[in-house]
């Protein structure tokens, strides 16, 4: 699989099994980067590819390791 896509896929997973709407995960991800619900939505969807940085970013917001957000689902 894609590897965008893959990362997409864990972040909506993640972010839904936290309850959060894309807007409530944008605005907890660090101020520093500045992410709307717009591009999360891009990242989700693996139309943007994002950087380490910003998967960082992302994986803090959802309180989860950034490794989470790379690993392909086995099931």
């Amino acid at each position: 699989m894609d590897a965008q896509l893959v990362v997409g896929r864990n972040i909506a997973r993640l972010r839904l099994e936290k309850g959060l709407s894309q807007t409530q995960l944008a605005s907890l991800i660090d101020q520093k980067l500045s992410i709307s619900q717009s591009y999360l939505s891009k990242v989700e969807r693996g139309e943007k590819n994002v950087t380490i940085q910003t998967m960082a970013f992302i994986a803090k917001g959802l309180g989860v390791r950034l490794v989470d957000l790379v690993v392909e689902d086995q099931g």
